[in-house]
């Protein structure tokens, strides 16, 4: 039944929720709470077969002789005047209560054959057409009456809906289908309406996944985390575009981080941005000039140590570069996107290769 979770029952007027029993009516398929269907005893849409209804066990064949009003079944004096019922028996139609007279074996108005067991009292005959004609004018009310108040109600619906409703939104376009971004970026979607005088220019920005990336009521987006969603526009009557979005893992390159920490004289890199080399000592100072070299070989690591984690690896390896010896030869090491190969010389210092995967 999760097909029916949201949908009000139209007996008590509260939602139904999940878990609760519903009860469908067989017969036009309007939804109820179970306990609802049970204590209204059936359906609650009026003029359905399933809807509960009882007989009131009055006759109104059977009526006062003097004032007309209508007797119960077994009633014997009339419950508004007191006067007690019968009287002479006459020939009347047990169909329509009509009067027959002497001789006639069909009634004149409806064609049903006379039975004789239908004959009531004189009396009663003429107090059976006076009731019948009360009911009719009755009747009569009690149609025209609802019918004019319900022409009258919607000719003044449809000029309110035409006076208030304005001029519509017929279309609502994103400035862009689809949009790459990177994790923390950010960018506004611009959404155009059409037509420019539209009455009603209100919009709601949703995301159909928030934890990959979010957007605001003035159409920001906000890329949160790696994955793909979509960004939804809607107007008030139900307009709508679609923005695809896919967020990405930024990836520094070489050149990138070479302008992020400025030119120097440590790095060298590829005219197609392939690799990238640092030399911790570029003017091979002597370890013997101890001051020189270990200027060079401090400047060299700190902008070691920042490539390494630009890049992803982490501070251990750079604590294993900084440890090497000659004697270990050339090392390397790799992530998702870079591998990275050094070795050190007493005299040369500490010299690192980074290359990217795949090139």
């Amino acid at each position: 039944m999760e097909e029916y979770i949201g949908k009000i029952c139209p007996f008590c007027k509260t939602e139904i929720k999940e878990n609760d029993e519903v009860k469908v009516c067989p017969e036009c398929g309007i939804p109820h709470h179970a306990t609802c269907w049970e204590e209204n005893k059936g359906c609650t849409t009026f003029g359905c077969s399933q809807q509960h209804y009882e007989e009131q066990h009055t006759n109104p064949t059977d009526v006062c002789v003097k004032c007309g009003a209508p007797l119960g079944d077994g009633q014997g004096f009339c419950p508004k005047c007191g006067t007690p019922k019968g009287g002479m028996k006459q020939r009347v139609c047990g169909k329509c209560g009509s009067v027959l007279q002497e001789g006639q074996d069909f009634c004149p108005k409806c064609g049903t054959r006379y039975d004789p067991s239908a004959a009531v009292p004189d009396s009663t005959a003429s107090a059976i057409d006076k009731f019948n004609e009360n009911v009719k004018k009755k009747n009569k009310k009690k149609v025209l009456i609802p019918i004019i108040a319900v022409a009258v109600a919607a000719v003044i619906g449809i000029a309110l809906f035409f006076v208030l409703r304005g001029t519509p939104v017929t279309e609502v376009t994103l400035s862009k289908n689809a949009i790459s971004m990177d994790i923390g970026d950010t960018q506004r979607l611009v959404c155009t309406v059409t037509p420019d005088d539209a009455t009603n220019k209100e919009l709601t920005w949703t995301s159909s996944n928030a934890a990959v990336a979010k957007v605001d009521e003035e159409g920001v987006v906000t890329a949160v985390s790696e994955g793909t969603c979509k960004i939804t526009v809607s107007s008030k009557n139900g307009k709508t575009d679609v923005c695809a979005i896919t967020v990405e893992a930024h990836i520094p390159n070489f050149k990138e981080l070479y302008s992020s920490y400025g030119l120097n004289d440590w790095c060298e890199i590829a005219s197609d941005g392939s690799y990238m080399t640092v030399d911790t000592n570029p003017t091979d100072a002597d370890s013997d000039d101890w001051w020189e070299f270990y200027d060079a070989m401090t400047a060299g690591m700190d902008f070691i140590e920042k490539v390494n984690g630009e890049l992803g690896f982490s501070a251990a390896l750079t604590e294993k570069m900084n440890t090497s010896t000659w004697s270990m030869g050339r090392q390397s090491q790799e992530n998702d996107n870079y591998i990275v190969s050094w070795t050190y010389h007493p005299d040369k210092g500490l010299e690192v290769m980074y290359e990217v995967k795949g090139k």
